[in-house]
C-alpha cells in the first residue's frame, strides 16, 4: 500500500494532507517529517514498513505539501490535527517517529497525549534553542545571530535558496545543493552513490516548497526564534521514548542533541558513532521495527 496524495477537512476547515505506505493492517505509526521535507518522507521507509506489517502516515504541517497554511500554529495544533487524523481513521493508540525538526512534534505528543500512544522515536533530533552551544557549525550560529537581529529576513532567503528553485526540473541539484549543504559528507556521499534514495529525497524536499515556502519558514521560525517548544521537557512524562543521534551529524551536533537524554525522562538515547543526519536513518532503521514491533 502506498497511498501518497491523500486529504482530509479537518473541524476548522483547514486541508490536513497525508501519505499512507506500507501494510494497511498492520500497527500504525504516524511519521512527523523534518524541515525543507513532506509527508512522501515515507516512501524511503516504505518497503521496510510493508516487510514487517508496519502501517505508516505521514502527515504534511502546515503550509506543507497539500496542507493548509495557518499562521501561528503551534506544536500542540498539529497534534490536534493527529489525533483528529486517528479518529478519521479509526485508530486508537498508535506510535509516533519523529525526523530531525520534526521530533519537537513527536515529543509534544508524548506531552500532551500519552494515554494515546504506544512508543515515541527520534532520529536525528533537534532541540530547543535555549540548548544550542558553540560546536553548531560557525555559519549556522552567524546566520542564526543574523536572523535573530532582522527576522524578516528569513522570508526572502527561504525564497531564494529553496521555493524559488524548488520546482524547476533543470535546478533540481542547486536546490538540494542549498538543503544539504550544512551536512557531513558522509550525508552528501551517501546521496551521490545511491540514485534510488536521491530521488526520493529530491521528491520529498520538493513537494514541501509546492506552495512556496510558508510552511518551512513556519518550523523554521519554532527552531530559531522560540527558545522553548512551548513546554518543558523534562515535563514529558511518558515512556518508552527511544532517540538516535549520529557523532558527524553537523545541522544538529551530538552534544547539543545530548540534551535530551539529559533532561528527558525515561529515554533511551544512543549516539551512534561515524553516523550523519541522513546515515543515522538507514542504520538504525531495523532497530527501530524491532522495537515497533
Amino acid at each position: 500500500m502506498n497511498q501518497l496524495n491523500q486529504t482530509l477537512t479537518l473541524k476548522d476547515q483547514k486541508t490536513l494532507s497525508y501519505a499512507e505506505a506500507g501494510d494497511p493492517n498492520g500497527k500504525p505509526i504516524f511519521l512527523f517529517h523534518g524541515l525543507h521535507s513532506s509527508r512522501l518522507e515515507v516512501t524511503i521507509v516504505a518497503d521496510k514498513m510493508r516487510e514487517n506489517n508496519i502501517r505508516i502516515i505521514a502527515i504534511d504541517r502546515v503550509g506543507v505539501g497539500l496542507s493548509t497554511f495557518k499562521e501561528n500554529h503551534t506544536l500542540f495544533d498539529t497534534v490536534d490535527d493527529v489525533l483528529e487524523l486517528a479518529e478519521h481513521l479509526n485508530i486508537e493508540k498508535f506510535l509516533v517517529l519523529g525526523t530531525s525538526s520534526g521530533a519537537k512534534y513527536a515529543l509534544a505528543c508524548a506531552k500532551k497525549i500519552p494515554e494515546q500512544l504506544n512508543a515515541v522515536f527520534c532520529l536525528s533530533s533537534g532541540v530547543p534553542i535555549e540548548f544550542f552551544n558553540d560546536d553548531m557549525p560557525t555559519a549556522n550560529r552567524m546566520m542564526l545571530k543574523f536572523l535573530q537581529k532582522i527576522p524578516w529576513l528569513i522570508k526572502p532567503i527561504f525564497w531564494l535558496s529553496f521555493a524559488r528553485i524548488s520546482q524547476e526540473p533543470k535546478k533540481v541539484d542547486a536546490f538540494l545543493g542549498n538543503v544539504i549543504y550544512q551536512l557531513d559528507k558522509i550525508d552528501k556521499d551517501l546521496l551521490a552513490d545511491n540514485p534510488k534514495i536521491k530521488e526520493q529525497f529530491v521528491n520529498q524536499c520538493r513537494e514541501s516548497y509546492r506552495q512556496g515556502a510558508e510552511g518551512n519558514i513556519a518550523d523554521a521560525k519554532i527552531d530559531m526564534f522560540e527558545k522553548t517548544w512551548g513546554f518543558e521537557l523534562e515535563a514529558i512524562d511518558f515512556s518508552p521514548i527511544y532517540a538516535w543521534h549520529g557523532s558527524l551529524d553537523r545541522g544538529i551536533p551530538l552534544s547539543v542533541a545530548k540534551v535530551l537524554e539529559e533532561r528527558v525522562k525515561n529515554i533511551e538515547f544512543k549516539a551512534l558513532e561515524g553516523e550523519g543526519h541522513l546515515t543515522l536513518v538507514f542504520k538504525v532503521l531495523d532497530e527501530v521495527v524491532e522495537k515497533i514491533l
